[in-house]
């Protein structure tokens, strides 16, 4: 937009000088010089005022400014209720995809819930398919026995506390199962003081000195029940492992958390044993059942123990020396 002004002098135009201000657009007044045209760009709709003075040779300013009033409609794309539309389209879409990424989200997460349970849901019927129905398919073996050999009544005695031993096994497993799936066990306390009681009560009745190392205190970190489960049963096979094979008399335990891994290290005292020999699985179901002959491999202990501790995305290192005792480290993530 352009304006042109001029100032009626007769005797002497040239020396004429003027000052404008558009209000709605200048906050002060502008001092022009003798320049009689200004221009203005991209001014934004509304009302506006373009005011000028002028002041003669002998420097007297007129009495009034002469005013030019206008509006400036605005074109069809600067309509308030077109920009409003377009600030609630683009609130509405962003909101849309803001509302298919929770869904989807929730989705994921329901699934992964649903995954986890279903997990350990075959875990559990898993443990007390191989654990407890083997004790109990033994302990039913037994009585079967024991009744149709009803002549031989001496038997009796040792027959009935097999069964009676396989029933305990039976019942021990089902409270290790309902240990390992019950939510208030799961933390990191509750998971070393399981650990320890455990071995002192396993190691007590043997004969073997038990020796802890474990923290005082524990950060509150939840341990999933796959986790205990399988660290339980870790500790519980390198325990059989250094009495039964090792002929240990004293073992040292220490569990510790270092950057999100639990570290747990068995060492004992025992006879050793040469690291990297091969393993055997037992020939006979009954062998796994009763530690018979073939359990006596120890390789194959570790063989299992190290499947176990990598199923849990752990790692096992083993240390031993024949004659000098052995070490077993087991870091699994938290």
């Amino acid at each position: 937009m352009e304006f042109h002004y001029a100032s009626v002098n007769l005797t002497a135009p040239e020396k004429t000088r003027y000052r404008y201000q558009l209000q709605g657009h200048d906050d002060r007044w502008i001092e022009a010089g003798r320049q009689r045209v200004v221009s203005y760009a991209s001014l934004p709709p509304g009302r506006y005022h373009f005011r000028v003075l002028a002041v003669d040779r002998h420097g007297i300013w007129s009495d009034e400014p002469a005013v030019f009033s206008f509006v400036l409609l605005p074109h069809w794309y600067q309509a308030r209720w077109l920009q409003l539309a377009v600030i609630l389209l683009l609130a509405a879409g962003m909101l849309g995809i803001h509302l298919r990424r929770v869904h989807a989200r929730v989705r994921l997460e329901r699934l992964a819930a649903e995954n986890r349970l279903a997990r350990e849901r075959a875990r559990i019927s898993r443990d007390l398919h191989d654990d407890l129905g083997a004790w109990l398919a033994r302990a039913l073996l037994l009585l079967g026995r024991l009744r149709r050999d009803s002549a031989g009544a001496r038997e009796w005695p040792r027959r009935l506390g097999e069964v009676e031993a396989s029933v305990r096994a039976g019942s021990q497993t089902m409270r290790e199962v309902i240990w390992a799936t019950d939510p208030d066990c799961d933390t990191l306390a509750e998971l070393g003081t399981r650990l320890a009681v455990f071995a002192q009560e396993y190691l007590g009745p043997l004969g073997v000195r038990c020796r802890l190392d474990f923290p005082a205190t524990w950060p509150p970190a939840v341990v999933r029940a796959e986790l205990r489960q399988g660290l339980f049963l870790s500790l519980k096979e390198a325990l059989h492992n250094a009495v039964e094979h090792g002929e240990a008399s004293e073992i040292h335990l220490a569990l510790r958390l270092t950057s999100g891994w639990l570290h747990l290290a068995v060492a004992d005292n025992g006879r050793g044993m040469a690291v990297g020999q091969p393993a055997q699985e037992p020939r006979d179901p009954e062998e796994r059942l009763t530690g018979g002959a073939s359990s006596r491999d120890r390789g194959a202990g570790l063989a299992n123990l190290r499947r176990r501790v990598e199923s849990l995305g752990g790692r096992l290192t083993v240390t031993s020396i024949p004659h000098d005792g052995t070490t077993l480290d087991m870091e699994v993530p938290l």
